[in-house]
């Protein structure tokens, strides 16, 4: 009987001590998930990652998000907003394209303040309407002493085109306009927009313009004093006339497509006295390259769309006697066997684009490359392109 009693005692404190134990696990449970609880609480307290990044950073990435309007972007948060809306330089580039209205234009150009403003047209085929165009171009022609860079895409109509310089050139100045890009020019904007009044009397301080494929001259295109880089490709009248009448004596890099076929210019007649960079994609370029005097020039390249050579054997004169880096490229390129080395005799880095070139300008005839030692003696590097 003894027994008996013991073991139902014994049962009885350890069904006490399980009643205890659940208790506790129940109780440890409720704790679990008050405590759980209080922790996502917390933590939505905290700002995300993003949000606690110094306003120096965050805005960083905002201009680098390639969004075409940071409009969309101060929807996301409140703290995006703030930073948006007191950063007026991430406003500063308007792009006028049938994807905007003149809605966000006004929008960006109140947020600007007073940031100089750059400006992209593009994406304006013939099916477009032109009221959005002009509409927009209205707003930002009233503020015309913004205007930093204007930059007019290849994929905008003739007719669109014709309609946005007309518009631009009825504001009669654009004091601030440094960077000025047009990639087409059709002949008939000469006739009708006036594009050469647009350079010589509205752009006081033009310091970079780059004109379309096919230029062609006009007895009134001028173009300020200030200008410092010129690019534009070459049309049936050549560059002869354009480089002689302007006034460039503050050119440094001069760019040139096309095709200078048949220009009559006599060499060492284009004086160029600050051009440092020159480089010419444009066919039967020899004469006018013989032509250019820059004594500044330390950059050359060469990179003709057809077979052409550069310099013909019978120029004996160094024209370019302070090149450093030299580059010539395309598989079309030709060369006098002993012309290139004569007239860049100071070169000290050479970038040839095609093994054919390397043969070409190096070969001393029996198919070896060892012209340079004795041609180049101050060549201290060479890059030669694969095949």
């Amino acid at each position: 009987m003894n027994e008996i009693v013991e073991a139902r005692v014994k049962l009885e404190l350890l069904e006490k001590q399980e009643q205890k134990l659940v208790e506790q696990v129940y109780s440890v449970r409720a704790a679990v998930r008050a405590q759980r609880s209080k922790l996502e609480q917390l933590v939505k307290r905290i700002p995300p990652p993003i949000n606690r990044l110094p306003n120096e950073t965050l805005l960083l990435i905002f201009k680098l998000s390639g969004h075409s309007s940071v409009l969309g972007l101060t929807a996301v948060s409140r703290c995006w907003r703030n930073a948006m809306l007191q950063c007026p330089t991430l406003w500063k580039t308007i792009k006028v394209t049938p994807s905007w209205s003149k809605h966000l234009v006004e929008t960006h150009v109140t947020r600007s303040s007073q940031c100089p403003l750059d400006i992209e047209i593009h994406g304006w085929e013939d099916g477009e309407s032109h009221e959005g165009l002009l509409a927009m171009l209205g707003v930002l022609v009233s503020c015309s002493h913004r205007w930093y860079s204007l930059v007019i895409q290849a994929d905008v109509s003739n007719s669109h085109l014709n309609k946005s310089l007309k518009r631009i050139n009825h504001r009669k100045t654009y004091p601030s306009l440094t960077h000025v890009s047009i990639k087409k020019i059709p002949l008939l904007l000469y006739g009708t927009a006036k594009l050469c009044h647009f350079y010589a009397g509205s752009c006081p301080r033009l310091e970079h313009l780059e004109l379309g494929a096919e230029f062609e001259d006009s007895s009134g295109f001028q173009v300020p004093p200030s200008l410092t880089s010129l690019a534009f490709g070459l049309g049936d009248s050549g560059p002869s006339s354009i480089l002689q009448r302007l006034s460039l004596q503050k050119l440094t890099t001069l760019s040139l497509s096309g095709s200078a076929s048949g220009v009559q210019i006599a060499p060492h007649s284009i004086y160029l006295p600050l051009l440092e960079k020159f480089v010419c994609e444009a066919s039967g370029a020899n004469v006018l390259i013989q032509a250019i005097m820059a004594p500044k020039l330390v950059h050359f390249e060469y990179n003709p769309p057809g077979w052409n050579y550069m310099l013909d054997n019978n120029c004996r004169t160094p024209a370019h006697h302070g090149v450093i880096n030299l580059s010539l490229s395309g598989t079309a390129f030709r060369c006098g066997n002993e012309t290139v080395d004569f007239v860049f005799p100071a070169v000290r880095h050479i970038d040839l684009g095609d093994p054919e070139v390397a043969f070409l300008v190096f070969s001393s005839g029996n198919g070896s490359i060892s012209r340079a030692p004795d041609h180049w003696p101050h060549l201290e590097s060479k890059v030669v392109g694969q095949i």
